[in-house]
């Protein structure tokens, strides 16, 4: 995600948001806490292209 852009509302502006490339889906997802709330919720998806095929996870532990 080094040196792209995404939109976001600007009410979020200084407000801590991250960001989730899920790769299966093809999609980033933003996310965003209130203050009081108990979990996060997503904000923003937007498509995310990704040019290689994607593999499964194996789980190793």
């Amino acid at each position: 995600m080094l040196n792209e852009e995404f939109e976001v509302s600007k009410s979020l502006a200084y407000e801590y948001v991250w960001a989730t490339i899920h790769t299966k889906q093809e999609q980033l997802m933003i996310y965003y806490r209130e203050r009081k709330a108990e979990k996060a919720r997503p904000i923003k998806i937007h498509e995310y292209k990704i040019d290689e095929n994607v593999k499964e996870f194996e789980e190793k532990f």
